[in-house]
C-alpha cells in the first residue's frame, strides 16, 4: 500500500468545487440512475455503507428513503461540508459520516447490506486488492457493492474533442493517467473490467451486473455543453437510458457500473 498514495491534499482543496458541481441537473440525472438501482435491490431500513462518500449527497438521499447509512471519505474537508449537510437535512439519526480510507475501513460493529462506490473515487487507487477485502470484511454474505468508476474509452469526450480538432484531448484517457482536481494534476487509474472481476473474485464476490454511463450523453465535465446544447443534451440522455446495456458499448460510457454480490 505504501506505493499507493491517495490524493488527500487535492480532494481537501476541490471540495466546495465538488458540492457546487452535485447539483447541475445534469449531475443529478446520472446519480440518479445509479441511486435508483439501489433502491430496486437493497430492501428498505438495510444498512448501507458509502465509501468515499464526498459531501454525502448519496448518503443523505439513501438515508431520507429509510436506510441507515455510514459515509466514509478520506478528505476532512468533504466530511466536514457532508456534516452540515446532514444536519441541514436533519437527517443525521440514519446518516453519520466519518474520515477514513476505504483500504482499511474501520470496525463498525454490525456488517452492512450494500456498499456504495460511486461516481469515480475508487480510480484514485491503483490496487484494488486492499478495497474488496476491506469491504468484504464489512459486508453481509449476499450483499451487494456497487461500484461507479470511470472508464479509459469514453465514446462521448472523444467525439466531442475530435469535432473541435483537439486529437490529443480526445485520446487523453488513453494516452495519460493525469486528471486536475483541487488545482494540480492527480494520478487516476482506469481499471479494467477485467481488472475488476479478477479482484473481485479473489475477495469472494462474483459480478452479477453491469452497464454504462454517459454513452452517449456528454461527459459530465461537460458543463458549457448541457448549458447551451440543452435540448441536445436532453435527447443524448434518453438515448443513454436505451442503450446503457448494450454489450458492444457499455463501456464505452464516461462511467461504468459494475455490481459485485459477496458469495464466499
Amino acid at each position: 500500500m505504501n506505493d499507493d498514495v491517495l490524493p488527500v491534499d487535492a480532494l481537501e482543496k476541490y471540495a466546495e468545487e465538488y458540492r457546487r458541481n452535485l447539483y447541475l441537473p445534469h449531475f443529478l440525472r446520472a446519480r440518479e440512475v445509479v441511486i435508483s438501482y439501489l433502491l430496486d435491490r437493497v430492501n428498505p431500513g438495510s444498512r448501507i455503507l458509502d465509501i468515499n462518500c464526498g459531501t454525502g449527497i448519496d448518503a443523505i438521499q439513501l438515508g431520507r428513503h429509510g436506510y441507515e447509512v455510514i459515509g466514509v471519505d478520506i478528505s476532512s474537508a468533504m466530511i466536514s461540508i457532508a456534516r452540515e449537510e446532514i444536519t441541514r437535512a436533519r437527517i443525521s439519526g440514519l446518516v453519520k459520516v466519518e474520515v477514513a480510507d476505504y483500504r482499511s475501513l474501520p470496525e463498525f460493529g454490525q456488517k452492512f447490506d450494500a456498499v456504495l462506490s460511486n461516481f469515480g473515487g475508487i480510480n484514485f487507487a491503483m490496487n484494488l486488492r486492499p478495497i474488496f477485502r476491506s469491504v468484504a470484511a464489512n459486508l453481509n454474505h449476499k450483499g451487494i457493492f456497487l461500484v461507479n468508476t470511470v472508464n479509459r474509452l469514453c465514446l462521448a469526450e472523444i467525439m466531442i474533442f475530435m469535432l473541435k480538432g483537439k486529437l490529443s484531448k480526445a485520446m487523453r484517457r488513453i494516452i495519460s493517467r493525469r486528471a486536475r482536481i483541487g488545482g494540480r494534476y492527480v494520478e487516476l487509474y482506469y481499471h479494467s473490467k477485467r481488472t475488476f472481476i479478477s479482484e473481485a473474485n479473489l475477495a469472494g464476490f462474483k459480478l452479477i451486473d453491469s452497464f454504462g454511463l454517459n454513452i452517449f450523453a456528454p461527459p459530465l465535465w461537460a458543463n458549457d455543453f448541457f448549458e447551451f446544447h440543452k435540448k441536445f443534451a436532453t435527447f443524448l440522455e434518453k438515448i443513454d437510458n436505451k442503450a446503457r446495456r448494450i454489450v458492444l458499448i457499455r463501456s464505452l460510457g464516461d462511467f461504468m457500473i459494475l455490481v459485485f454480490q459477496k458469495v464466499v
